[in-house]
């Protein structure tokens, strides 16, 4: 933080070049990541990934004034890491683990509850390319399409290496499987 305000999410006046701790932080790895913090428009809330109060990662909503509800507490007493936050503006964000994890991608709903997000067949977890080595560096969601657009600088067959390689997810009309194939 600039003049050494500590850990944290900065709230910045523009026009007085000047800044302010808006939610101290202990730090967090996923922060840093693409998608590591975003606006939700359905909840009015910047949605985060990092450290507060204690050591492990979760999930966080903070308000206008700085107020914080840690979502994943229940879910992962131990801490998660989610990053590739995409909301959707209906209630839906979509996320992922990073470090090119073997889960398959997720999403919380307007509740917040934690959900899979299914291949066609809405039975079977969706893994780009059916594994776990396909690491997302990016994601976002397109309303005009209904579509999950990641981003990786994991080649995919026949690309270069270190080439960012963009897929699109086409989405289900309720969000919750991946339909029709995985463009490239």
């Amino acid at each position: 933080s600039p003049g050494g305000n500590g850990a944290g999410i900065l709230r910045v006046d523009p026009v007085a070049g000047t800044g302010s701790v808006f939610v101290p932080t202990l730090g967090g790895y996923s922060a840093n990541f693409v998608g590591g913090m975003v606006f939700d428009p359905y909840r009015q809330r910047l949605v985060f990934s990092s450290a507060i109060g204690s050591p492990y990662e979760h999930l966080f909503f903070a308000d206008g004034n700085g107020n914080v509800q840690n979502v994943t507490a229940g879910l992962f007493p131990a801490g998660v890491s989610l990053t590739g936050l995409s909301p959707t503006g209906d209630g839906r964000i979509y996320c992922n683990e990073p470090y090119g994890s073997v889960t398959p991608l997720h999403w919380f709903d307007a509740q917040n509850g934690y959900h899979v997000l299914y291949a066609s067949d809405g039975v079977t977890p969706m893994q780009i390319d059916g594994t776990g080595y396909y690491s997302i560096d990016g994601m976002i969601y397109d309303p005009g399409t209904n579509a999950l657009f990641v981003a990786s600088t994991t080649p995919a067959p026949g690309f270069p290496q270190a080439a960012v390689n963009i897929r699109k997810l086409p989405l289900s009309a309720d969000g919750t499987r991946v339909i029709g194939p995985v463009g490239k």
